[in-house]
């Protein structure tokens, strides 16, 4: 009787990203009405909160080179990093001007007043009245830059606010009469910053590398901790009235200039990103797809979080490697055999994954055959990545230490073995040894010569021979006669080796080893 067991071992995959995946969002520099971001295909994307729906729409369609998009305010400008670090200036997808050939690493500008930190990091600034790019200072140390203005086109109302590399935290004020870099944090390394002015608040807000999101109201020199982090980053784009702030684990949260109490935004949804840039609301980053969560003023909160545009789709093409004990079932499927099998699966998105599975079969042990190796020898053929155990029947009473493919008896009795694999496992049929009828016949009676022999066998009985069996050493038949004989004739096809004869007689059967040479 056969047992059954399953064995799974697995797997490699791939995704395809198919269109309306998202990669990265825009940075609001300011108050706007409308929204960037890149996506996984490389191009610009433009949504405007106003509109219904809010579709994205492409700008600049043969363009795919986007990294980092700076967005300004409506019916001004904004401006881009490509992927080979050169900046750009573009606007609703009509122009799209490079500026300079410097490679950049970071960009921030607001009214006219642009800042950014070139690839050798020094730090330079040119608009609102300067026509060529100047650069500020001599440090070549910069990773970091965010900048403030209360005026449009005006540096004397600039505020400067940056990050070394050993993340440090400085603030630059152009409207001091003698400006100068005043350290900030000091003791603390810094990872993030921004400034907000305007709608009942002025200051500088940063988060250590602690993951604390500290705030210096008016720029003062001491700072309050805001919430319990730790944070991520924070968006609190100049002249809005709320500030919202993405925690490490994705949550988002939300406060006022008049409340300082940040308030979570639907707990049981964590995104990838999020930026502020108008009163319309945040947008959201989410696993490839766009999420906006509406002002809801009379409430004073946000409404749950919508997707923008269609779902992003990530079709998974996964690669699976299985061994399993047949039958096994697979996606509605009955497998017997060794293949490669295809299916097509579909989630709730209707993004679709092809699944291709190397199947390899694994069955149950055959169906063991005992015979005598020679007079008190049981043997059954070797399987691969099989055991054994031999038991005595009908008990099935294991025999210690008897896990080999053969046993030697040493008491009279009925045997039988059991044969497992990871599958499962199948039984013999039981087997009647007698010691000591065995040795009699096979010293005193019966006489088997010659041995080896390459054709004729001679058997010599005091009884009557109703058959003879040449069986090899498996138990396969080799060759058999019903005669009774004292000469038999054996073909010449049989291959050399070692065999066992079994002599039927009238009430035994009498097992000796015969070796065939040629």
């Amino acid at each position: 009787m056969k047992y059954f067991k399953i064995f799974i071992l697995y797997l490699l995959c791939s995704t395809n990203i198919n269109a309306q995946c998202y990669e990265k969002l825009g940075e609001a520099q300011d108050t706007t009405s409308i929204y960037h971001a890149i996506g996984q295909d490389g191009l610009l994307y433009e949504i405007s909160p106003s509109s219904v729906p809010m579709n994205p729409i492409v700008l600049y369609p043969n363009v795919t080179d986007w990294q980092r998009i700076f967005t300004g305010t409506i019916g001004l400008y904004h401006l881009a990093l490509k992927t080979d670090s050169t900046l750009w200036e573009f606007d609703n997808g009509t122009n799209l001007n490079q500026i300079g050939t410097s490679k950049w690493k970071d960009i921030s500008f607001m009214w006219g007043a642009n800042c950014g930190i070139k690839s050798d990091g020094t730090l330079w600034r040119w608009g609102a009245g300067i026509n060529t790019m100047e650069q500020i200072g001599v440090e070549n140390d910069w990773k970091d830059i965010e900048v403030l203005t209360y005026w449009f086109n005006n540096w004397s109302s600039v505020r400067i606010a940056g990050i070394k590399n050993d993340g440090s935290l400085w603030v630059y004020n152009y409207a001091n009469p003698t400006p100068q870099w005043i350290q900030y944090g000091v003791g603390m390394q810094w990872d993030f910053i921004d400034m907000t002015m305007g709608s009942g608040e002025n200051a500088l807000y940063a988060i250590n590398t602690t993951g604390d999101l500290h705030k210096w109201i008016n720029f003062s020199n001491s700072s309050v901790i805001v919430g319990v982090g730790p944070w991520k980053e924070i968006s609190c784009t100049a002249n809005l009235y709320y500030k919202t702030a993405l925690k490490v684990d994705g949550s988002v949260y939300f406060w006022s200039a008049f409340n300082q109490l940040p308030t979570q935004l639907q707990s049981n949804i964590l995104v990838d990103e999020i930026n502020l840039g108008s009163d319309f609301g945040p947008m959201a980053l989410k696993s490839g797809s766009l999420y906006f969560y509406e002002n809801d003023y009379f409430n004073n909160t946000f409404t749950a979080p919508t997707i923008i545009g269609n779902p992003c789709c990530v079709n998974i093409d996964i690669s699976l490697t299985l061994s399993g004990c047949v039958p096994y079932s697979w996606n509605n499927q009955i497998l017997d055999s060794t293949g490669i099998y295809v299916a097509s699966l579909t989630n709730v998105n209707g993004c679709d994954s092809l699944v291709t599975l190397n199947f390899n079969a694994n069955t149950t042990p055959e169906e063991p055959i005992i015979t005598f190796q020679n007079d008190s020898t049981l043997n059954v053929g070797l399987q691969q990545n099989c055991t054994y155990q031999w038991v005595v029947c009908p008990s099935s009473t294991p025999i210690a230490n008897a896990t080999s493919n053969s046993y030697t008896v040493v008491n009279d009795g009925e045997y039988a073995v059991i044969v497992s694999n990871s599958c499962g496992y199948d039984t013999s049929n039981c087997m009647t040894v007698s010691l000591a009828q065995t040795e009699d016949l096979g010293t005193n009676m019966l006489r088997i010569y010659p041995n080896p022999t390459s054709h004729d066998l001679n058997i010599e009985y005091a009884g009557e021979i109703n058959k003879i069996e040449l069986l090899d050493l498996n138990g396969k038949l080799i060759f058999s006669d019903n005669q009774s004989l004292s000469l038999y004739e054996l073909p010449n096809s049989i291959l050399d080796g070692v065999y066992l004869l079994s002599v039927y007689t009238a009430d035994k059967i009498i097992c000796e080893k015969l070796i065939i040479r040629h």
